[in-house]
């Protein structure tokens, strides 16, 4: 005879008392064996709702913390508050969108779960839970979560007991991802095979053959989720504070940068990279930092740690290349500002370095070329007004013998 271990209003303990008074409710499911397969799918609808309120949960987390590193660069409380709207509405659509993708996606992998007279088949990938093997059932609300998503009704988390191999298999199933009135049909439907009754409510029950043992498989689930739920929680406290801490410190080194103080620039990123030792971004910092306090030799250093970790950034290939030019490394040079204006073809400064290299090279007439581009699209550049000056310079003495040739 099976029992039931534990619970309030649990369901088997009711039937029990109602059989002892004549009381017993006799409304029926209907009967399973009239079905061959009933399957329960992902539900657009219940996803939806749960995309929705999980967005608004993330992008504000999400947001507060770029905001607090973006301080250091702020100019007035309002300007923050702006970059705080604008970054919650990027983060709450972003991850609306990739959170649906992804579930329907895992959905379609994964399977529909299916109830048939014989047993229980949760997905593709799942075995056949034949309902003999059944030990027993728990339905619980979940109404915390439910309260910060904003799901109605609340998310009920439905767990089984499986007798397997001599030992108790559990599997967790939420209602979040499908429909509740099929959710709540398939608890039914369970409970109906598993212990013969109809729950009157979807409150925690557990039916069992051996109460002792499952209730310790019970409570040992229950340990497993916090201790899930607190590994978690502190992965990503960790993650995210240093991530905010890192973008915090650079945002500052940026700061300074911009204001002329190069040494307390240096300070920041130093302080960023001890962080983050591979952030691309603090390495380019750095080595700008270093070149304006004329420590050539450790630019040089910094600027390429930048592109081993990043091999497209056009940043550290234009100062890199400055520096060999003033090496007069020009073959070097000009490799490095070739890849660099593959990525942006408009960049001002590998333009005119590439200039400058023509010029040093005897190739006026290119950089010509090269100054007028600039101009076209950067009219009050003056490095390229001084490149155009320069190459017409050495242009113009080739020209007049060209026109005293033509003379007749």
């Amino acid at each position: 005879m099976r029992n039931c271990c534990l619970a309030i209003n649990c369901p088997a303990c009711q039937h029990q008392k109602a059989k002892e008074n004549g009381l017993l409710n006799t409304a029926k499911l209907p009967s399973a064996e009239q079905i061959k397969w009933r399957t329960l799918e992902f539900d657009f609808k219940a996803t939806a709702r749960l995309a929705q309120g999980t967005a608004a949960i993330v992008a504000t987390l999400l947001a507060s913390l770029d905001t607090i590193a973006l301080i250091p660069e702020s100019t007035s409380p309002t300007s923050l508050l702006i970059d705080f709207i604008g970054l919650w509405v990027s983060a709450l659509i972003l991850w609306y969108v990739s959170f649906q993708l992804i579930v329907h996606t895992l959905g379609f992998v994964l399977g529909a779960i299916k109830i048939s007279d014989s047993g229980l088949k949760l997905g593709h990938f799942g075995h056949l839970i034949s309902w003999d093997k059944i030990e027993g059932l728990a339905v619980e609300p979940q109404p915390i979560f439910s309260s910060a998503c904003r799901l109605k009704p609340d998310a009920l988390r439905l767990t089984l007991f499986e007798r397997r191999k001599g030992k108790l298999a559990s599997y967790d199933l939420p209602s979040f991802f499908y429909s509740p009135p099929m959710f709540q049909d398939l608890i039914e439907r369970m409970c109906k095979q598993v212990a013969g009754i109809k729950p009157d409510s979807m409150n925690a029950c557990v039916f069992a053959t051996n109460s002792k043992e499952l209730k310790q498989a019970y409570e040992g689930k229950g340990r497993q989720r916090l201790l899930i739920i607190l590994v978690i929680s502190i992965g990503l406290v960790l993650v995210m504070g240093r991530k905010t801490t890192v973008n915090y410190l650079y945002n500052s080194g940026n700061h300074y940068y911009h204001a002329g103080n190069y040494q307390q620039a240096k300070s920041y990123y130093q302080r960023a990279l001890k962080f983050d030792p591979v952030f691309t971004f603090a390495w380019a910092g750095l080595a700008a930092t270093e070149f304006h306090l004329d420590n050539f030799p450790a630019a040089t250093e910094n600027w390429r740690k930048a592109l081993f970790l990043k091999p497209d950034f056009v940043e550290p290939k234009v100062g890199l290349a400055y520096l060999l030019i003033k090496e007069k490394k020009f073959g070097e040079a000009k490799e490095l500002l070739t890849r660099a204006l593959r990525r942006d073809p408009r960049n001002s400064a590998a333009l005119l370095n590439l200039a400058d290299i023509n010029l040093r090279t005897g190739n006026p007439s290119e950089a010509l070329r090269i100054s007028r581009f600039v101009l076209t699209f950067d009219p009050n550049n003056p490095l390229a007004a001084d490149v155009l000056a320069k190459s017409r310079q050495k242009l113009e003495p080739s020209s007049r013998n060209v026109r005293s040739n033509l003379k007749p």
